[in-house]
């Protein structure tokens, strides 16, 4: 449920979105996060040795949030939305982590223009 909001609110923010696949490893994944200029990254907490790997290997993103469990160098993501949202009702149960997948959010590419 929590990727459904992330995805969402990228949308609705106009930032693009990259799902990635939980199998890939640190490497193959910071070169995804690199390629498309992420400047957030919302991961599972499943996925922490992938996602402290990625912290160096991806120093332009400024914002790295675990979900579901507590990751070293990741801001909780729970905690970020209960900050971001007040009165926010969050609940044990509405915040656990049900997928593996991370996600990263980019800024809006610029539109080009033809001549």
């Amino acid at each position: 449920m929590e990727y459904f909001v992330v995805y969402r609110a990228a949308l609705r923010s106009g930032l693009y979105l990259t799902a990635l696949n939980h199998h890939l490893t640190a490497r193959e994944t910071a070169y995804t996060v690199r390629d498309c200029g992420a400047k957030a990254l919302v991961i599972s907490g499943r996925m922490a040795r992938v996602a402290t790997e990625l912290l160096a290997q991806t120093p332009a993103v400024a914002v790295q949030l675990a979900m579901g469990a507590t990751v070293d160098g990741h801001d909780n993501y729970e905690a970020a939305i209960a900050t971001a949202s007040p009165g926010a009702r969050l609940t044990s149960r509405s915040v656990r982590s049900c997928s593996t997948h991370p996600a990263l959010v980019a800024p809006p590419r610029p539109t080009r223009r033809h001549a």
